[in-house]
């Protein structure tokens, strides 16, 4: 079992790079579990990554599952649920650039209700389907400008209002994350 060592999402046998971020898979991590008792209902444990990463928590199978946190070797980490191996039900991922996001995971990426706030201070804050924002959310950044509304494929795209820096306000129908009318 291989892991990515920067996005820590599983690898698949015989992949040479990481499905989500593109990293190369000589970066991966196996790992060894060590302080675990059970195979079958949640047992608190350690995972220990070949890349110095480490996993505390509950373990099933040789996998996180349950209530743990992940830490990377590059700082970041994760804490919350697991399922199977993977993040899962309600969590934290905070990067080692500053970057958090908080929110709904499914098999491993963001899925649901969750808030994303970049170390400049920017926050997206609504849906995500797949490690995308999709649905309805709000944008806002440090210098002013706000948008809610319809996101589709990370962009503003359908109804929406958005607020300039310069005070500008537009609502109406925004296509490929520009406005184009009421």
């Amino acid at each position: 079992m291989a892991f990515c060592i920067k996005c820590g999402t599983q690898l698949a046998d015989g992949a040479n790079f990481c499905a989500k971020c593109g990293t190369p898979v000589q970066a991966a991590a196996s790992m060894t579990v060590i302080n675990t008792t059970s195979s079958v209902s949640p047992a608190k444990g350690k995972l220990e990554y070949t890349d110095g990463g480490v996993y505390e928590g509950e373990i099933v199978n040789g996998k996180p599952h349950g209530k743990g946190k992940r830490k990377w070797p590059d700082g970041s980490f994760y804490e919350g649920d697991w399922k199977d191996g993977k993040r899962n039900g309600k969590g934290k991922l905070t990067m080692n650039d500053g970057d958090v996001y908080e929110g709904d995971w499914a098999n491993g990426e963001r899925n649901g209700k969750g808030k994303f706030t970049w170390a400049d201070g920017t926050v997206y804050e609504g849906d995500w389907v797949n490690d995308i924002k999709n649905g309805k959310g709000k944008f806002a950044s440090p210098g002013g400008r706000v948008y809610e509304g319809d996101f589709v494929d990370g962009i503003p795209n359908g109804r929406g209002k958005e607020k300039l820096e310069n005070g500008t306000v537009n609502e109406g129908r925004f296509e490929n994350g520009k406005f184009v009318g009421k």
